[in-house]
Formats: C-alpha cells, structure tokens, sequence
C-alpha cells in the first residue's frame, strides 16, 4: 500500500514567516529500469507526448471548425492525393504521353490552390477584415476552374 505524506516547507519573507503545503508525496514500488537505467514506461497513451497533442489538435479542429471548412478540408485532401497519385505514377509507368500528365496534374494542383484561396475566404476569422462575401469567393472559385479546365482541355 501507498502512504502519503505532506511535505511542508517554510518560506520566509521579510516580515513574516509563511508554511505552506509543498508537495503531496506518495511512496511506491519501485519502477522498472532498462538496460541504460532509463525507468520504463507502463502509461500506455501518456507515455507518447506526440498522441497527446494530436489528439488535442484533432479535438480542437472537430470543436472549432465549420463544418462547410471540414468538406472543403477534405476536397483538398482528395486534390492533393489525386496530384501525389498523377505524380507517382509518371514515376513508376513512364511519361510516354506527358500532355496528358500535365494537363491532369495542373488541373489538381490548380485546383487545390483555388478551393485553398476559397476556404480562406469562406474562414469565419477573414470575413471581416477581405470585406468579401461568402457568395462572391464561391463565384469567383467557379469562374477561376472554368478557365483552369479549359486551359488543361486546350493543353490536351
């Protein structure tokens, strides 16, 4: 069984002397040690910092976020694999119709760099300060990808 003790510290000052509670110590069993003397871990999800703040982050971005700016974050998603897959392909397979290559691989990178341009001007925190409104982004999202896929179709 584990005993606690309260460990008290005086502190003083200039005038007056001050106890205050400093630390609620527990007595254990000792702990495991590896090969370097390191203690091993057994907390499982606290032992990796790492979890603890992505899983912060993720718990922030689901609380914070719109959900109009999660569907817009997953069409970026899909833009950027889309790209990423267009790319590794031309590594793997060849180049030999390169036009095609390009006109696909534009098109998703422009594409990606348009919906991101969107998704800032949609951010509740922009709104105010880009004096632009929500309906005019999207318009001028749809006008920019006419002419980007008629680029990427001329270029075919």
């Amino acid at each position: 069984m584990a005993a606690a003790t309260i460990v008290k510290k005086r502190v003083s000052t200039t005038r007056t002397t001050v106890t205050t509670r400093a630390a609620i110590t527990t007595a254990s069993a000792p702990t495991k040690r590896d090969k370097l003397g390191k203690p091993l871990s057994t907390a499982g999800a606290s032992a990796d910092p790492h979890r603890s703040v992505f899983h912060i982050l993720w718990t922030r971005y689901c609380e914070e976020t719109t959900p109009k700016l999660m569907w817009m974050d997953l069409y970026l998603v899909a833009m950027a694999l889309t790209g990423a897959v267009q790319f590794v392909y031309v590594l793997l397979a060849g180049a030999d119709p390169f036009n095609p290559f390009l006109a696909g691989f534009i098109a998703s990178v422009g594409n990606f760099c348009l919906a991101v341009n969107l998704r800032l001007q949609s951010h509740p925190a922009t709104l105010h300060s880009l004096n632009i409104s929500p309906e005019r982004a999207f318009a001028d999202y749809v006008v920019c990808s006419l002419i980007l896929y008629a680029f990427c179709a001329n270029y075919l």
